[in-house]
């Protein structure tokens, strides 16, 4: 009776194969866990080897599975995993998590929505990063003049803290900060 051999599921494309050696003839489609993905059947060495690496892969998909279920409120005002059927939720179909109305009927809890202010900043903040960008691309100086700027420093400030003799050296600068950022940014684009 012949031991009957153990084939490992691994992911791979054609080019992939190809750049190592392999016959990217070879690639087809796989089953790894409840995916299926182009890949290669490769022999297990042992029992072992083979336990051990399906392990790992179950355990990849089991927590792969358990990241898409649902946040549900347990009850005592905290949320938990939903215990549901997965394949019968609308949640699920859309990948969202349940939505803020609900949370708030089940907890009689209103909730804030700080989206908008988030979204706010992080414009803001890239915005800055860019017009620092563009400051550092033409003259270090003017990029660290730029930030005390926006840091609330004065004029006389910042010329200590550059290390810049004169005043009007700064005002200068902060001349010259304004017109390449009117080049890039119009009043339109800040004001929205």
């Amino acid at each position: 009776m012949s031991k009957k051999v153990k084939l490992i599921p691994m992911e791979i494309t054609r080019k992939e194969a190809s750049a190592m050696g392999l016959d990217p003839t070879d690639v087809r489609p796989v089953k790894i866990g409840s995916r299926l993905v182009y890949g290669l059947l490769i022999p297990a060495e042992s029992e072992e080897q083979y336990r051990g690496i399906i392990r790992d892969i179950w355990a990849e998909e089991k927590r792969v599975e358990r990241s898409r279920r649902c946040t549900i409120p347990n009850g005592h005002g905290k949320t938990k995993r939903c215990e549901g059927h997965c394949n019968q939720c609308e949640q699920l179909k859309t990948g969202s998590t349940i939505s803020l109305d609900y949370m708030k009927e089940e907890n009689g809890k209103e909730i804030s929505e700080p989206i908008a202010e988030t979204s706010s900043t992080i414009l803001t903040a890239m915005l800055f990063q860019d017009l620092m960008d563009i400051l550092n691309s033409q003259d270090p100086t003017l990029a660290e003049i730029f930030s005390l700027l926006y840091d609330g420093e004065s004029q006389r400030s910042i010329a200590r803290i550059t290390g810049i003799n004169a005043q009007s050296t700064v005002q200068y600068r902060i001349r010259r900060i304004r017109h390449i950022l009117q080049q890039y940014v119009s009043r339109e684009d800040i004001m929205g």
